[in-house]
């Protein structure tokens, strides 16, 4: 009787479990949701070796994680960062639906051990692991495509940590970038239709060599007998732009014939003569699908055309199209998903806006391979018809997003919105082009037309423009950067980009902002005078930034030296003295590295010149002067 009772104990409290177990198992299922730890059938099978760990730990599985994951965070917070990042690895493995641990270790990557690193190759090394690890084929996105912190993160990672200027090796960061997209894109159109027909040929072109016209296999099969992969390396080996009818060139950067060549990168493979126009054009499409589709790269060229079709020629050789790219296409795959974690999305809209304004800055590339990616020539030019994509981003996806409030949203995003927008028309109208500036305010009248705004928008363009310029004049410092930005942006426009129009209008906005400062402020006494150098001094300047490889104000850009030569040698004995006193012995490094003969491209002036501006440089450095020399409007 008594072993009965204890059986019939036993079953009653067993049934009383799974009522239990059945009670809780929604309330579980909604936590797994949530976390990102229940999946449907659409998401990417994992491989193998991530299938393989979570198989052999067995139950035991999450008592391994939970233990890792606490110690990855406690070597993380004691700063061994290279440890807490192989502990992040094998969590990736033991628990790959678990979006924050490619977080952590990504970030560590990207962030905390690249800046441990002191050669630039290493750095990136580290930045682009941490990239890789969200976006290749079986990474954190591939192991969960509904974690919008992951795209989030990436796109990030792409826009802050590749794209500005915080890190001192941001460049080499841009150029290699730059290089990747370059070998397999070449230089794309800036039409957005004929991009469109650029991208539909890749969006065609078949999977596989045999689906391939006769004529284009045999060029891919000579490519596998010549021992060439089909990737991004062997397109670079190719040296594209290809000479095949499509070929197009970069903004002009024609340079005048007396000055030093820049040194180009030869093709290292010649393409097989029997192989025609039509052959080629068939087999760039296959290797440039192939190049983007590939594991490393995993990007989808579909997904490219939808976002060149709604936002415009997005160049993928900028660090904020890939910024647009991951944060735009996971916001697309949070709507197929249900409502599913939207718990970043108003910072991945941030991330679009952020990168559509940076590509409206500067989203023109300039690029000129060299035989190692780091040595290249990088530049940017504005792309002003991407202010538009920006306001339209704004208006539709952020202001009359319905699941939230336009006012509380305009209360949030609205002053920011409308303060860089007109900061746009200000610069679109500075940098000489007014019908991008006319384009702009337009819109802006049309949006606050009958409100309390209105009036603010009813004066001419110019006379607004100017305003949203002269606005900044009480702070001495933002109006230096800004007079000799556009002092030295006048020079790229006339030596590097030929655009001697423009070179002009900045020129003499400069002057009128440098003037109209000094008429606000006439007192010598007054501080507001002292922190603003004369013209002269503040003219000097802007010339040794270029010589020097700054092209403008967006940060410092390698000008090719020929560029920077001619305009060194272009100038007065004196002014030339000032430069080559402060950057003498780094331009003769940087002519000797590119084995040219400094004296060829920088010539040091006569002794008794340099002599003398050395002392007038010692007796002005008290009063934190600078020569200007004489008075000459000299470019």
């Amino acid at each position: 009787m008594k072993n009965l009772v204890i059986i019939l104990t036993g079953v009653a409290v067993f049934v009383a479990g799974l009522a239990a177990a059945g009670a809780l198992t929604p309330r579980i299922n909604v936590e797994r949701q949530e976390q990102n730890l229940m999946v449907s059938d659409t998401v990417y099978d994992l491989p193998p070796e991530m299938a393989i760990y979570q198989a052999a730990l067995g139950t035991f599985r999450g008592l391994a994680v939970n233990f890792l994951w606490e110690r990855a965070e406690t070597l993380k917070n004691q700063g061994k960062f290279h440890e807490a990042i192989e502990l992040g690895k094998l969590i990736t493995k033991l628990q790959p639906r678990y979006p924050a641990v490619w977080e952590f270790v990504s970030w560590n990557q990207a962030y905390n051990i690249s800046v441990a690193t002191h050669t630039p190759m290493e750095r990136w090394m580290w930045v682009k692991s941490g990239i890789d690890l969200l976006q290749q084929r079986g990474g954190g996105i591939d192991a969960n495509p509904y974690a919008l912190a992951l795209y989030q993160q990436l796109g990030w990672i792409y826009f802050h940590k590749v794209g500005e200027f915080m890190d001192n090796m941001n460049w080499h960061y841009k150029r290699e970038l730059a290089d990747m997209w370059h070998s397999i894109l070449g230089i794309p159109p800036r039409d957005r239709q004929e991009y469109l027909r650029y991208l539909q040929t890749i969006v065609d072109a078949p999977d596989s060599m045999e689906a391939l016209p006769p004529g284009a296999q045999r060029v891919a099969r000579w490519m596998l007998e010549q021992g060439h992969q089909f990737d991004r390396h062997t397109l670079r080996k190719f040296n594209v732009p290809f000479p095949v009818a499509e070929e197009r060139e970069e903004p002009s950067l024609a340079l005048d014939p007396d000055r030093p060549p820049d040194v180009r990168l030869a093709p290292q493979i010649a393409w097989p003569d029997f192989a025609t126009d039509e052959d080629l054009a068939a087999t760039l499409a296959f290797l440039r699908r192939k190049a983007i589709m590939s594991p490393e790269i995993n990007m989808n060229p579909a997904d490219m055309y939808r976002m060149v079709e709604r936002f415009g020629p997005i160049d993928f050789r900028h660090p904020a199209s890939h910024a647009l790219y991951w944060s735009q296409l996971g916001l697309e795959r949070l709507g197929t998903d249900d409502g599913r974690q939207f718990d970043n999305e108003i910072n991945t809209k941030r991330n679009v806006l952020n990168a559509l304004q940076t590509i409206a800055q500067s989203g023109q590339v300039i690029y000129q391979a060299a035989p190692e990616p780091g040595n290249s020539y990088i530049s940017y030019l504005p792309f002003w018809d991407f202010w538009i994509a920006y306001d339209d981003y704004f208006v539709n996806d952020v202001l009359n997003d319905p699941r939230r409030a336009s006012d509380v949203v305009e209360e949030e995003f609205g002053p920011g919105h409308r303060n860089q927008m007109e900061t746009a028309i200000a610069m679109t109208y500075a940098f000489g082009d007014e019908a991008a500036a006319d384009r702009l305010y337009r819109r802006m009248q049309d949006k606050f037309q009958g409100t309390e705004a209105a009036p603010e928008y009813e004066m001419p363009l110019s006379d607004f423009a100017l305003q949203q310029l002269f606005d900044t004049l009480d702070q001495p410092q933002v109006v230096r950067s800004l007079i000799v930005g556009l002092i030295t942006h006048s020079v790229t426009s006339r030596a590097v980009h030929r655009d001697v129009n423009g070179s002009e209008e900045q020129f003499r906005l400069a002057r009128r902002i440098y003037d109209e400062y000094r008429r606000l402020n006439p007192n010598p006494m007054d501080p507001l005078y002292q922190e603003l150098p004369d013209w002269d001094i503040l003219h000097v300047n802007a010339l040794a930034s270029f010589i020097g490889g700054n092209g403008g104000p967006a940060g410092v850009q390698q000008v090719p030296l020929a560029a920077r030569s001619g305009i060194y040698r272009s100038l007065p004995p004196n002014i030339r003295a000032i430069i080559y006193l402060q950057q003498g012995q780094e331009l003769t490094e940087e002519a000797m590295l590119a084995g040219v003969d400094p004296q060829l491209l920088f010539p040091s002036p006569p002794p008794d010149v340099l002599e003398a501006v050395r002392q007038q440089l010692m007796q002005a450095a008290p009063q934190n002067q600078q020569p200007g020399g004489a008075r000459q409007e000299t470019r």
